[in-house]
């Protein structure tokens, strides 16, 4: 395992069984691995598709996905607008979006870098919809098995509408004259129609 994988990654392996103690890490900047024999975790996504195997891996966890209501409407906010200028797409009027939602519809502001990886399954577990900028705190949903209404704003990419497929979730994009490629920003009333569209 590459001595910078983060926290979250670590999570996982534990929760699949994996302990600390069993990792062998290398610093991939300066070190290569040639390994006889050995597993090496790769992505469930590929060729245009999330494989199904990643869901079944996540029902048949214990616990892990036992529906447990669903009362909450979260505006995923990833950091501080000055961290996001740094990024090279990043949202300027991104807190005037998550003031809408939180305002106007109701939403809970959560930031996931902050939360553990369980917790962020359970996020999406006890929510009827979770709102955010397209991006990777989003595709966590694929652990969520009982249909979250997902809504992003930005690129239309394929891995958040891939998900949905895979899960059957209610998915919306709002991707009209957005280019996400560098700084943006978002027309407010057209994230006001989307927030009313999946309201």
């Amino acid at each position: 395992m590459r001595s910078d994988t983060p926290d979250w990654a670590i999570q996982m392996c534990r929760r699949f069984g994996i302990e600390e103690q069993q990792f062998e890490t290398y610093d991939a900047l300066n070190e290569r691995v040639l390994l006889r024999r050995g597993v090496y975790p790769g992505y469930g996504r590929r060729d245009g598709m999330i494989h199904p195997h990643v869901a079944r891996i996540f029902d048949q966890q214990p616990g892990l996905l036992q529906p447990n209501g669903r009362s909450r409407r979260c505006y995923l906010l990833r950091g501080n607008l000055a961290a996001r200028r740094k990024l090279e797409r990043h949202c300027t009027n991104e807190p005037t979006l998550s003031g809408v939602a939180q305002i106007e519809f109701g939403c809970e502001i959560v930031y996931p870098e902050n939360l553990g990886w369980l917790e962020q399954v359970a996020l999406f577990r006890s929510s009827s919809l979770v709102v955010g900028l397209i991006g990777s705190a989003l595709h966590t949903s694929v652990m969520a098995s009982d249909k979250p209404t997902v809504a992003f704003v930005g690129l239309n990419a394929m891995a958040q509408p891939q998900v949905a497929r895979l899960r059957h979730q209610r998915y919306a994009v709002l991707d009209k004259d957005i280019d996400a490629r560098g700084s943006y920003v978002v027309s407010v009333p057209a994230f006001r129609r989307l927030m009313e569209a999946v309201s």
